[in-house]
């Protein structure tokens, strides 16, 4: 049901507010239609990545994370800088970024579009869509990673991933 994967490159004002590797759009608009999509944004490999030394729980975890995708860090007294890499960013946006995404889109058909494929209602749908909007960051996040991990831990199995590189 996923109907695109678009690759953009994102204004600097938003790498500087608020910069990400890759989102889902659940409605993306596209010759007078809409369709989810996950959005991944091209990355600037003569930039640093910048991670606070002050971290929440999820953020120690996404930190080890990306460190486990590659990324060097060193520290001064406020921060963790890496300098992005080819190697370790595409670890980050393919092989979890990506797969994370598409976590993100099955919790969302799970919830809210397969019970409707059923004979329900528009407004059961509705009740569902406003359960799932509801849903704390933090429920939404851990499924996500939970099925980015177990994509990847199959797919690396069946030798589909890592790819070369062109």
């Amino acid at each position: 049901d996923l109907k695109f994967i678009v690759l953009r490159q994102p204004k600097r004002k938003e790498e500087i507010i608020s910069p990400v590797w890759g989102r889902l759009v659940y409605s993306f608009e596209y010759e007078n239609e809409y369709f989810s999509a996950i959005i991944l944004d091209s990355i600037d490999l003569n930039k640093k990545l910048i991670w606070s030394k002050k971290q929440s729980i999820e953020d120690q975890k996404e930190f080890e994370r990306l460190k486990g995708d590659g990324h060097i860090f060193t520290q001064n007294k406020r921060s963790f800088i890496s300098q992005l890499n080819l190697e370790p960013s595409r670890n980050t946006q393919l092989y979890r970024t990506l797969l994370h995404e598409f976590g993100h889109y099955v919790h969302y058909l799970e919830v809210v579009e397969r019970p409707f494929e059923s004979d329900e209602d528009y407004e059961a749908k509705e009740i569902r869509d406003d359960y799932y909007s509801a849903l704390s960051k933090v429920e939404k996040e851990t499924f996500a990673h939970q099925y980015a991990d177990r994509l990847k831990k199959k797919l690396t199995e069946e030798k589909i991933i890592p790819f070369n590189s062109l």
